[in-house]
């Protein structure tokens, strides 16, 4: 689905409503984003039942963000972190990718490598 700014697509339900010739400024898309993340950070809170620090919460919230929050509540990922698994579910991460054939394959690599170390405090 098309997006603007730092990914905010239709699938959000919230506005800006996005169209083909919709552009946003970068302070736009900045407080789109931070909009966006509220309902992502509530969605981490409702999913896990175990403390976090903050490196592996901003973690599973930009996972979310990117993969879905449905697709977290889902997940292997969420057992293991709640299972206080937190290697395991730091290895996981790396693993939550779409098959290489995919156009952004290398761009979700990264970032889920980026999200994978930021969950075990090295990014």
């Amino acid at each position: 689905s098309p997006a603007i700014g730092w990914g905010h697509s239709n699938r959000s339900k919230k506005p800006p409503i996005v169209t083909p010739d919709l552009r946003v400024t970068r302070e736009e898309a900045d407080r789109i984003l931070a909009a966006d993340l509220v309902d992502y950070e509530n969605r981490v809170k409702a999913s896990i039942a175990v403390s976090l620090k903050q490196h592996q919460f901003d973690a599973l919230v930009s996972l979310a963000y990117n993969w879905g929050p449905g697709n977290l509540d889902r997940s292997m990922l969420r057992k293991l972190v709640n299972a206080g698994k937190h290697q395991e579910a730091e290895a996981e991460i790396r693993t939550l990718l779409p098959p290489k054939d995919k156009k952004h394959y290398k761009g979700i690599l990264r970032r889920r490598n980026r999200e994978a170390d930021l969950y075990g405090g090295k990014g």
